[in-house]
């Protein structure tokens, strides 16, 4: 391994530009000496069998595609097989495509990250958000605590501080959108902590990112994410859907029946799996926070355009490989809407890994090398950490990354 090894990763966002056919450390080698079919298949292939849910896998180096393919079904109730153009929805990795579109505002002019957020919502508490920055949220550092009704004491007092269209506590967990979901933060006194001096995973503050690229650029957030975000990289087929908008080819997802699912509930003719997304589960109508629905295809494009510079410029990009606070993983820290990690061979990796409802996505990009890989999924009971460490095992061991 060569001396960038020991570079901070401070040092290599200033001076390694982020190529996609970047050579030397962390690189992909050529085409004919991956070998990784066999591999990948024995690990996937039985995780994923022909008549349950299922997944797609990809991995690529910049745009070429070394490995695809597909595993089960994307919906029980046609039949309809998992293919590289099915939509999934991507869970967590929806904040990486927000952080890109709130740089790319920056990059107009239109904001700054370091503007407050009262700036976009004056409504909230000065005394208690004054200090949180649009960097804040993207990097899960703003301190602000989840304190939407968890309980049904929480449910009463919740009722009694806010008006809600939703009589009961699961309604609103479940059919409760931005506006609804984010309502409890006029309420909130203090914060964990002070702004950018922790870390703590949470979806309301990046449910706010909506509006503020809305306000930003003047437009709708889907137009705004349509054409600055997608249209770049050539990717027309993106959704943040609502119930009424699901497409033929979109994905259903699930999790193993647990025998007492409501009436409007799919289940699936062998009793094995029932449907667990579109409002049955948690949070699904949000935007901004694990909203998308994308095709693993189309991921991989949109990767290789960001890494390419066609989306933001190389120097607001390099933002994304500073972690600005650790994730709580050893060696780990978060940047801006993406996880980054430096492996044992020192090469730097932006990940997700994570669930929503029966979804799943794994994905990740080496970016000096522009290495990608993913498996997105349409359903939550396999171990996708382990089966993550095992591609990535893999993708060293021969040779697509060294």
């Amino acid at each position: 391994m060569n001396t960038s090894k020991y570079i901070t990763l401070f040092v290599k966002a200033l001076v390694g530009v982020v190529l996609l056919s970047g050579l030397g450390a962390c690189s992909g080698g050529a085409r004919d000496s991956y070998h990784i079919s066999g591999a990948i298949d024995s690990l996937l292939t039985p995780t994923f069998p022909a008549n349950a849910p299922g997944a797609v896998a990809m991995v690529a180096i910049g745009d070429s595609v070394i490995y695809s393919r597909s595993f089960g079904k994307a919906r029980l109730d046609n039949d309809a097989e998992m293919s590289p153009s099915t939509l999934i929805n991507v869970a967590s990795s929806t904040k990486t495509f927000i952080a890109v579109a709130i740089m790319k505002l920056s990059e107009q002019g239109a904001l700054s990250l370091d503007d407050r957020l009262v700036k976009y919502y004056p409504e909230l508490p000065d005394s208690v958000f004054g200090e949180i920055k649009l960097r804040h949220i993207l990097a899960h550092t703003s301190g602000i605590p989840d304190k939407r009704p968890e309980s049904a004491e929480q449910w009463v007092k919740y009722l009694e501080e806010n008006q809600s269209i939703f009589g009961d506590m699961p309604d609103y967990r479940v059919y409760g959108k931005e506006k609804e979901l984010t309502r409890f933060l006029a309420t909130v006194d203090s914060l964990n902590f002070v702004p950018g001096t922790g870390f703590e995973r949470q979806d309301p503050p990046y449910m706010l990112l909506a509006g503020v690229i809305e306000q930003a650029s003047g437009m709708s957030f889907e137009s705004f994410m349509k054409t600055y975000v997608f249209a770049p990289a050539g990717v027309e087929r993106f959704a943040f859907p609502t119930p009424g908008e699901i497409a033929p080819d979109m994905a259903h997802a699930y999790r193993r029946a647990r025998g007492q699912a409501a009436p409007s509930v799919f289940v699936s003719d062998d009793g094995r799996w029932e449907e667990y997304d579109y409002g049955e589960a948690p949070f699904f109508l949000t935007k901004a926070d694990r909203g998308l629905y994308i095709s693993p295809r189309d991921f991989i494009k949109w990767y290789a355009a960001l890494a390419g510079g066609e989306i933001i410029s190389p120097a607001v990009r390099a933002g994304m490989r500073i972690p600005m606070v650790s994730n709580g993983k050893v060696g780990q820290g978060y940047s801006l809407g993406v996880n980054v990690a430096e492996d044992v061979n020192g090469c730097i990796r932006l990940y997700h890994r994570s669930s929503r409802g029966g979804f799943t996505a794994v994905e990740a990009i080496y970016p000096d090398s522009g290495v990608v890989y993913l498996i997105f999924s349409n359903r939550n009971d396999w171990p996708f950490e382990e089966i993550a460490d095992g591609i990535e095992h893999i993708l060293h061991d021969h040779g697509v990354i060294n």
